[in-house]
């Protein structure tokens, strides 16, 4: 009897001294970035956007729906700093607006008058991003320099608005910067504050609190809820014409954190956004809904 309980207490120091760190704490969880170098993700964001405006008495409304797929791959990462290597894989955008409809398929032939085409020419081209464990987005490199090369000069400004290193950034540090500070238990909540300037024209602010919901099978189901509001950047001009903006709303969601890798392998947001526009003495309602779905797939 001896001999056997001996043999059981050993293989459960065994299983014990074997977990990961983050299972040790029971029923808390150390959430961060534990990806290593050579590791590699697939990644596919899906994003559905509907803008609506009433307009001297006409409702303008634009449709935005775009897939694009990435391949990450982890060139460096320690305690202070990640760097990731992501290469557009496919990207797909289709726009429906009251002046026409723009589309393209990085997966098929883009004709050479399409305004979208230098966006479909990103396919197979990478830049970096560079990150703390915690999500923190510090840098992302290689991005604005995706276009250099662009002989249409107005062009390349109008991408360079849409797409830029320190727009980029900021895109995904809404998709990283989720993590608390410290260990969490279910039911713990924590915040994060989030600023954005889209082209120059506007800043989106979002006020999130996270909750932890569930800790199961390794991964980590995180509630989201946030507060949303934009104003206008710099002078507030937009075109030569003075601009208010009273816009905000909320945004919900759910994100699923594989724990041992810290990567989020479901990340689903739902935002509502509503209020107005001023500009030359008109006051134009606004209403922007948009659904956010990014999938991570460890390779």
């Amino acid at each position: 009897m001896n001999v056997i309980y001996s043999l059981r207490s050993f293989f459960v120091f065994v299983v014990i001294v074997s977990l990961p760190q983050w299972m040790l704490a029971q029923s808390s969880v150390d959430l961060k970035l534990r990806i290593k170098p050579q590791d590699k993700f697939s990644v596919e964001q899906k994003l559905v956007q509907e803008i609506k405006q009433v307009a001297m008495g006409q409702e303008v409304n634009i449709i935005q729906n775009s897939k694009i797929s990435y391949d990450y791959d982890v060139l460096a990462a320690n305690a202070e700093e990640i760097v990731i290597r992501s290469t557009f894989r496919s990207i797909q955008l289709d726009m429906t607006t009251p002046q026409g409809n723009l589309s393209i398929d990085s997966e098929q032939d883009i004709d050479s008058v399409n305004p979208l085409k230098p966006v479909g020419e990103m396919v197979g081209k990478s830049f970096s991003i560079y990150l703390s464990p915690k999500g923190e987005v510090n840098k992302v490199e290689g991005f604005t320099s995706m276009f250099e090369q662009m002989d249409n000069e107005a062009t390349k400004n109008m991408i360079e608005q849409m797409f830029n290193d320190e727009l980029m950034a900021k895109s995904f540090e809404a998709i990283f910067k989720i993590y608390p500070s410290g260990s969490v238990k279910k039911g713990d909540s924590w915040n994060s504050t989030i600023s954005a300037t889209t082209g120059g024209m506007f800043i989106t602010t979002s006020e999130n609190t996270y909750t932890l919901y569930d800790l199961a099978n390794d991964h980590a189901t995180i509630n989201v809820q946030s507060d949303v509001r934009i104003a206008p950047a710099g002078n507030g001009k937009m075109m030569g014409m003075d601009m208010e903006y009273d816009l905000k709303g909320i945004q919900t969601g759910k994100i699923v954190v594989d724990v041992n890798t810290g990567m989020a392998s479901d990340f689903t947001i739902e935002q509502l956004i509503s209020g107005a526009i001023k500009a030359q003495g008109m006051t134009i309602p606004v209403t922007i809904k948009t659904n956010n779905d990014v999938q991570a797939k460890k390779l």
